[in-house]
């Protein structure tokens, strides 16, 4: 299949995941050019043939969005702190909040 990108640009934060994965196959398949939002190295192993992927790490307030950003026509923010079982954190109410919270503002 011919795919020409001229539909725009799309940052997808949370690609990583189960929603975010299909996603990106889905506006790449529909000839969108894709960035996906990731922790680290590899996360996608899919986008490295048709899409991008830029670092930020874990999100939090703290989180620069400068890179991921630039050229973007649109954002679809699916990243959050989710499906945690047996939580090692001293404060899982305050790390939910910082992710979920914080990091989309």
């Amino acid at each position: 299949m011919n795919r020409i990108h001229n539909k725009g640009k799309v940052l997808i934060t949370g690609a990583s995941g189960f929603i975010g994965e299909a996603l990106c196959r889905q506006f790449t398949v529909r000839g969108w050019s894709v960035r996906a939002a990731v922790r680290g190295p590899n996360a996608i192993a899919a986008l490295q043939k048709d899409g991008e992927q830029v670092f930020v790490g874990n999100i939090g307030f703290e989180t620069s969005w400068l890179q991921a950003l630039s050229g973007i026509d649109v954002v679809i923010h699916l990243a959050a702190r989710a499906h945690i079982m047996d939580d090692p954190s001293t404060n899982p109410l305050a790390e939910f909040r910082k992710v979920n919270v914080a990091g989309t503002v």
